[in-house]
This record gives structure tokens, C-alpha cells and sequence, in this order.
């Protein structure tokens, strides 16, 4: 749901619904018990154009509450009291509300906040154009990551979370966007990685020592592979698959333009796709069922 979000200083799960206000929902316990505050943040906070939230989030680091209010637009702060909790004081204190605007978006239909904490920027999403935009604290548009392509059906919510890539660093969050499409059977959630990849300079500046194994001269096997264009490894049959995209053109054509030697280099066997592709350049083969491309 959109406005879902799990605050981490509490470790409980806040809701915010439009007739009760905020709920929350103390998790692992044996029953669960739902909390709603005295007075729904409609009334609370006596913002007139508070009138349409799209998304809720948390500061993890320090238990700070936004609300995308879509109907602004603008972003909402409210942070906690002293003890981590979002409470009556919270809400009724001038100085624990920040109302941030963001006037680019006035014609805008966005939906899900997100919070990024490495970079300190929000993160909503566009209906209009299938954008998901970047906005720091000045309420300005600071980067956007195009998701048109993706064809984004029934956008469903985004969040930052540690990376799911056991190779990146422990501290990297990317962004995850859920889809819930159209049938149980096309929602998704797509995780995206918002930093660039580093090529450290160790392996800028390596050299490397290759050393010559073998050379398999194709041209001598009978039939002859004069010039070689496409290269695949079949694992199956633990030997290669090479395709000939010139040889048909040549006096020493023999019906073969595909060869499969062995890794030693003997022709094990071979093929032609003359009759439907007359210069093959490229060769692949699918490892699960060996479907030759």
C-alpha cells in the first residue's frame, strides 16, 4: 500500500488512512494491537491543503515522519519527541512540522515517497510520465530515473533498502517499486541501483599475462572452416560450436557452414543453415536445453 511505512526506531508499522488518520501496528507479538492516536493528522496538523496523501516514509536514522500530501503538492516532516514516537506532541508543536513544497510538481499526479538517507533526498513517483524524481531539501529536482519502458500498471509503493546483491558494499540502499499490475500474476517488485559502478584502479592498471594454450586451424578440417565468425561453447557436449559466415562463397565450400570440434581442436561434427540463414555471423546456444542460435 502506499501509505504504509515501517519505522525502525519503533519497529512497528505505520498506516495512514484517510477516515482514522494514523495507525499503528505493533508487529511480533503474540496479538496484535493497533494504536490510533488521539486526532487524525488532517486535524492536527490545521494545514488547509493537507488533503491528499500519496505516500508516507521514515528517516531511519532518527525516527523522522514524511507524508507526500499530492494535493499541494508538499512534503511533511514531522518528528518525533524525545523519546523516538510520533505523539499528540509531535503533532500539535510548530517547531516538530516542517512543510516542504515542491511548486514543479503542481501539475503533476505523484504518488509513493521514498527516502533516501545516504543522499538526504526524497524520491516520488510520477503517474503522468512514469518518472520517479529525486528532490532535496529545497524542494528542488535534483535527478529522475525513467521507468516509462517498464509500463508501470498499478504502482504500488517504493522504498530504500540495503541492496540485494551480495556483492555491494553492506551500507549500498537501492531503490524497490511495486507493481501490483493487473492479475496476481504480473505484480512485481523491481529494485534499482541509483550508484555508478566503480572500477577500482587496481584492476584499471593491472597487467595481465596471457599465455597461449593451443591454436586450432578450422581451414584444414574436412570439411574446412576458412573463416570463422561466430564462437560458442556447448556445455552439454563439452566442445565448441563455430559458425562460417564467408565459406558458402568459396570453391572449397562442401555444404557445412557450422562446425563443432572438441577442445582439442577435432571435428566432431557440423551443419548448414544455407537454406535459411546463407551467412551465419554469430553463434549461441541455450545451456539449459541446447537449443543452438
Amino acid at each position: 500500500p502506499l501509505n504504509l511505512a515501517f519505522n525502525s526506531q519503533t519497529s512497528n508499522l505505520n498506516i495512514y488512512d484517510e477516515a482514522q488518520g494514523m495507525l499503528e501496528v505493533q508487529i511480533g507479538t503474540i496479538r496484535n494491537q493497533f494504536l490510533t492516536y488521539q486526532q487524525s493528522f488532517d486535524y492536527a496538523l490545521a494545514v488547509e491543503d493537507f488533503q491528499d496523501v500519496q505516500g508516507i516514509t521514515f528517516n531511519p536514522e532518527n525516527g523522522d515522519l514524511y507524508l507526500l500530501d499530492a494535493g499541494g503538492p508538499h512534503i511533511v516532516r514531522i518528528a518525533p519527541t524525545t523519546d523516538g514516537v510520533i505523539s499528540q506532541e509531535s503533532l500539535t508543536d510548530a517547531e516538530q512540522i516542517d512543510i516542504l513544497t515542491i511548486p514543479f510538481f503542481d501539475q503533476f499526479e505523484l504518488q509513493g515517497l521514498a527516502y533516501n538517507p545516504e543522499t538526504n533526498q526524497f524520491y516520488v513517483y510520477s503517474v503522468n510520465n512514469g518518472f520517479v524524481y529525486a528532490v532535496n531539501w529545497n524542494g528542488s529536482i535534483v535527478s529522475s530515473l525513467d521507468l516509462s519502458e517498464m509500463q508501470i500498471t498499478n504502482f504500488s509503493g517504493m522504498a530504500f533498502a540495503p541492496s540485494s546483491d551480495m556483492t555491494d558494499s553492506s551500507t549500498q540502499m537501492n531503490l524497490f517499486i511495486a507493481d501490483s499490475g493487473t492479475t496476481t500474476e504480473d505484480s512485481e517488485v523491481t529494485e534499482f541501483s541509483l550508484t555508478e559502478p566503480v572500477l577500482l584502479d587496481e584492476a584499471i592498471n593491472a597487467n595481465l599475462t596471457a599465455t597461449l594454450v593451443q591454436i586450432i586451424d578450422g581451414s584444414v578440417w574436412s570439411p574446412p572452416n576458412p573463416d570463422s565468425s561466430g564462437l560458442e561453447y556447448l556445455i552439454a557436449e563439452n566442445q565448441l560450436m563455430i559458425s562460417d559466415s564467408e565459406v558458402e562463397e568459396m570453391t572449397i565450400y562442401e555444404g557445412v557452414n557450422v562446425f563443432e570440434p572438441n577442445n582439442t581442436g577435432t571435428l566432431e561434427d557440423t551443419c548448414d543453415t544455407t537454406y535459411f540463414s546463407v551467412e551465419p555471423s554469430g553463434a549461441a546456444a541455450n545451456p539449459d536445453n541446447g537449443s543452438r542460435f
